[in-house]
């Protein structure tokens, strides 16, 4: 399914037809300035945003940097970091880039802030929710809260998510609910 670095943001496995863990991908941003030390920031979303403005995801408190200065993308190629027209550039292990993928252990430059990139996999175990429904998805069985269960680990991830079933099983009210718990409820709901 590919690595922790390129591969999907989440995964299932499965033990006797049952979900038993669910990998998640993550991004540990550690930023180094000379006012503050060491600060560390953890991401799961697909696109993290960098700037001076309170609006974007890292907020970066320097002179030098843009109000919206750069965003790192995760693609199903890996990782990718876009300078967004900031006045004094991004950066990459030293090197001025608009755009550059990079890896787990890159070193991202913003003004006078470096920021540490790395990428890291949770594992959780998976037991059936407590709870009966998962916005308007309802069902007491076993079966069902299993299935809350993963989507309430995953809604909240940003992940991109592909349902898979017969007809008539349901498969748009659980994509409607993950999108409305999900960062991106805000955004048009879009079904391939």
């Amino acid at each position: 399914m590919g690595t922790e670095e390129n591969g999907p943001t989440a995964q299932l496995d499965y033990r006797e037809g049952r979900p038993a863990t669910l990998h998640v991908n993550k991004v540990r941003l550690m930023v180094s300035d000379q006012s503050s030390g060491v600060r560390e920031y953890i991401f799961d979303q697909d696109v993290i945003t960098i700037g001076s403005a309170p609006e974007n995801d890292l907020v970066i408190a320097d002179p030098r940097v843009s109000r919206e200065h750069c965003k790192i993308v995760h693609e199903p190629c890996g990782y990718v970091v876009m300078d967004l027209g900031s006045t004094n550039g991004t950066a990459v292990n030293r090197v001025r880039v608009r755009e550059a993928y990079i890896r787990s252990g890159s070193t991202i430059t913003v003004g006078g802030v470096d920021i540490r990139f790395q990428t890291f996999g949770e594992r959780v175990e998976l037991t059936p929710s407590s709870k009966d429904s998962f916005v308007n998805v309802v069902g007491r069985s076993r079966r069902m809260r299993e299935v809350f269960a993963i989507l309430e680990r995953i809604a909240p991830t940003g992940a991109t998510v592909v349902l898979e079933g017969e007809t008539g099983t349901g498969k748009e009210v659980v994509a409607r609910a993950i999108h409305q718990r999900s960062p991106r409820a805000k955004e048009p709901f879009v079904v391939f």
